[in-house]
């Protein structure tokens, strides 16, 4: 057992790239970490502008990581800064997926959802079916994902960015307090586990 210390703010995400883990803080850095020998083998200061929020594997040995600027940044598993997105939205991220076809879905402060291909850098469309702020995202298969948002809206997605089905849609909605808010998504087979605001609880739903 190892204590990784190193980040000089809060840790908010991890990626785990085979033998290393590369964490993210509001401190905006990167830091990558061998977890056989309990070391930093690479730190990124400032490696972006703001806190970093979020990371995820976009395939071929690449890597996202998101935050509280307005920028998406592609890396190499080895750490080397690859591209730069410029994000559409301005809010702060919460929460990033790689889809099918090289592209990255953003969930924010804003209800709107966003893409971005990880190849050409550049931004795709927007879509949404919540009517609040988007905290969490999941891949369900190659060709489903789905989101979730503050008033406990859950959507399924097909992979062309059309709505396939709305497993939740409270109608008791207050912009002040969110009862039904849902923070985290897991898929369990064809089960969409929960995990929701009110009174720390977690629920399934039939994803079919």
């Amino acid at each position: 057992m190892f204590v990784l210390a190193g980040h000089t703010s809060s840790v908010t995400c991890f990626l785990l790239l085979g033998e290393v883990l590369v964490s993210g803080s509001t401190d905006k850095s990167l830091r990558f970490w061998n977890l056989k020998k309990g070391e930093c083998i690479l730190h990124l200061p400032n490696s972006h502008e703001s806190s970093i929020k979020c990371l995820v594997d976009i395939g071929d040995e690449k890597f996202c990581s998101g935050g509280n600027d307005r920028f998406l940044r592609i890396w190499s598993y080895q750490g080397t800064l690859i591209g730069v997105i410029e994000r559409q939205e301005e809010e702060n991220l919460h929460c990033l997926l790689a889809i099918s076809n090289k592209r990255i879905v953003t969930g924010s402060n804003s209800s709107l959802l966003h893409t971005y291909n990880t190849e050409t850098m550049k931004f795709i469309s927007f879509f949404t079916n919540h009517r609040e702020s988007v905290r969490c995202l999941v891949n369900i298969n190659e060709e489903l994902f789905a989101s979730a948002s503050l008033d406990g809206v859950i959507v399924v997605w097909k992979s062309d960015l059309s709505p396939c089905r709305t497993l939740s849609y409270p109608e008791k909605f207050d912009s002040k307090f969110y009862s039904c808010s849902v923070n985290d998504l897991l898929v369990l087979q064809e089960q969409l586990a929960l995990g929701m605001a009110s009174k720390s609880s977690t629920s399934t739903l039939e994803i079919k």
